[in-house]
């Protein structure tokens, strides 16, 4: 198969309900075939979406390098490319610097990246410098909500969490 007439083969994902029913494996877990980043030519970076793909089939399987691999090959990186790696990087770096360093240099970060980083400081740093990068944070959306929320749920403070949600200014299922 080509992609865009660039590339031949590559990325071959099957959903859960394929692989335990059609096959007969029985396993009931999604099976990712990916190439390494070496096996495709430079055009293919071209593609922001084939070459985000690779990025989050890479970081599923906990392939930090082959993710940044791609990552520094692509000409053109849009924002969910810079969330990927910097999700990649919370997920499985766990180091804060380099999430923050990364976190700088995405030239327009959204809700998702801001998202990521309040995820950030609520695991290493605890809710209360959590909630101060929460209120200092440019674009808050239901996600940034809940999580606090969550936060101050999880360690008990039911009185500071129902508070947040009263001042939630749009609610969702989640909520």
């Amino acid at each position: 198969m080509y992609y865009s007439g660039l590339v031949r083969n590559f990325v071959l994902t099957l959903s859960k309900r394929h692989v335990s029913s059609s096959s007969g494996l029985g396993c009931g877990s999604t099976m990712l075939v990916t190439p390494l980043p070496s096996q495709f030519n430079q055009s293919m970076f071209n593609n922001v979406v084939a070459s985000n793909k690779l990025i989050a089939n890479y970081l599923r399987l906990g392939d930090m390098d082959s993710a940044l691999q791609v990552f520094d090959k692509m000409t053109v990186k849009s924002t969910v490319t810079w969330n990927s790696i910097l999700a990649g990087y919370a997920k499985n770096l766990g180091n804060f610097e380099v999430v923050r360093q990364v976190f700088d240099k995405i030239p327009e970060p959204n809700s998702v990246s801001y998202n990521i980083m309040l995820a950030c400081y609520l695991n290493n740093f605890g809710i209360h410098r959590a909630r101060a990068y929460f209120d200092v944070m440019p674009v808050k959306d239901t996600a940034s909500w809940n999580t606090m929320i969550s936060g101050y749920a999880q360690i008990g403070l039911m009185g500071e969490a129902r508070m947040m949600f009263l001042a939630m200014p749009e609610k969702n299922t989640v909520s």
